[in-house]
């Protein structure tokens, strides 16, 4: 048996995934909020790097490095502070004509107000903890009750509508008055059950609900809204005569440049100091390349998203047609893959509002020409034309798609208004 050791050469071919390219797939992959937190890791790490990224300063945290950039600015004076609830009430209270102690209670309680505007806390232990006698709490809350808005400062749904009585018009009030002690079954459906226990009319009740519109049960909502994004999109889809221009967004791309000290140091310093910073500087050009091929794949991908979506573009999202990656893919001859790092977690800004890129691939309906989005569409559509006394059922709805050339079953179109946060024709009749 012969076992002598030799050697051979085999040339072979294989894919190798560089640190450059794992690199440049991260970056293109990462939405804008991501791709900031890269940078940070990486000026951490890098001396030499700094950038910015105009719209990140009013987070509190950007610009990292660069401070001395020239569009930095103190978001606190650009961006005002907004009123609150509370500080609407408090400034009511001030003006009306109570004691003091009653002011700060009342000041306390408009404090403690949920997001709806209601007073969740008991008036006991309200008592307890500002060590007043419960009847000046009462005192203080029925005069947080009288600031506007009407309903503020209800303890549940039936006090706030009662709060806002005097919104609706006087031949209905005493009877919206028994109606609230029917809110459940309201909300059931159970018209006729709630007219036979009021000892009125079903068109009585129809009457009484159209003043209730007027009405709103969360008072505080209005306040509570959430704070400015100012995150811009990373593309902008513009009109310009019959075409639609696309372009990326100026702000949604960081800028990256050499700190001039370093590059001072690199130009005065010795042999060993440009050995420590060319590798720093390397890396800073990597990444430069890397955002930049971000920023043209984003467009390219756009563009065609753009040309595949025009009926969306100029007629609105009940036009949107279906979409695969596989035909963007194919048309900028690319992997499908890539296609998808190049719209996760980005958005387009349109003529019809902001979207999220991904959501201009809907899925196409089976035997049609009608993407799922653009059916959801029609059904809101539908649903919003209705007769709020005889509600549109799931069946009916199935037979109006049919005639605009959608053939859906009833269990889809059930599916399709469950996603959409629709209750059924029997919780929506009125």
């Amino acid at each position: 048996m012969d076992m002598a050791f030799c050697g051979e050469m085999q040339q072979t071919q294989r894919l190798v995934m560089t640190a450059e390219m794992r690199q440049a797939l991260a970056v293109l992959q990462s939405s804008s909020s991501e791709l900031a937190d890269m940078l940070e890791h990486m000026a951490q790490d890098n001396p030499c790097l700094e950038w910015e990224w105009p719209w990140a300063v009013a987070s509190g945290e950007f610009p990292r490095q660069g401070a001395t950039a020239p569009w930095s600015f103190d978001a606190v004076y650009q961006y005002p502070a907004q009123r609150t609830l509370a500080d609407e009430l408090c400034a009511q209270l001030r003006v009306m004509p109570l004691p003091s102690r009653t002011l700060r209670v009342a000041q306390q309680l408009a404090c403690s107000l949920d997001e709806r505007g209601y007073c969740t806390d008991s008036l006991d232990v309200v008592a307890v903890r500002l060590g007043v006698p419960v009847r000046e709490v009462e005192e203080a809350l029925s005069a947080l009750q009288d600031c506007e808005p009407s309903g503020v400062g209800a303890r549940n749904l039936e006090e706030c509508l009662i709060l806002q009585l005097d919104k609706i018009e006087p031949p209905y009030r005493t009877l919206a008055r028994k109606v609230i002690d029917h809110l459940n079954d309201l909300g059931q459906g159970k018209l006729r059950l709630v007219a036979r226990n009021c000892h009125v009319s079903l068109d009585e009740i129809y009457e009484v609900l159209a003043q209730f519109r007027r009405l709103t049960p969360r008072p505080g909502a209005a306040w509570c809204k959430e704070p400015l994004s100012l995150v811009p999109p990373d593309v902008v889809v513009e009109q310009a005569g019959d075409a639609f221009m696309v372009r990326v967004h100026e702000s949604a791309e960081p800028r990256l440049w050499v700190s001039p000290s370093y590059r001072a140091l690199w130009i005065s310093g010795g042999t060993e100091v440009r050995a420590f910073l060319a590798a720093r500087l390397r890396a800073i050009e990597r990444m430069a390349k890397a955002i930049e091929t971000r920023r043209m794949t984003m467009l390219r991908v756009a563009e065609v998203i753009v040309a595949r979506q025009l009926n969306f573009l100029r007629h609105g999202p009940g036009h949107m047609r279906p979409l695969t990656l596989r035909e963007v893919a194919q048309e900028l001859e690319m992997h499908e893959s890539t296609v998808s790092r190049a719209i996760r977690n980005k958005s387009m800004k349109t003529p019809f509002g902001v979207w999220a890129m991904d959501a201009f691939f809907p899925a196409q309906l089976a035997a049609s020409d009608f993407s799922a989005e653009a059916v959801q569409h029609l059904m809101r559509s539908l649903i919003a034309l209705e007769d709020a006394r005889n509600p549109l059922s799931d069946a009916e709805i199935v037979l109006r798609l049919a005639k605009q050339g959608v053939a859906l079953s009833r269990r889809t179109v059930a599916k399709y208004r469950e996603q959409m946060g629709i209750p059924s024709s029997q919780k929506r009749r009125r």
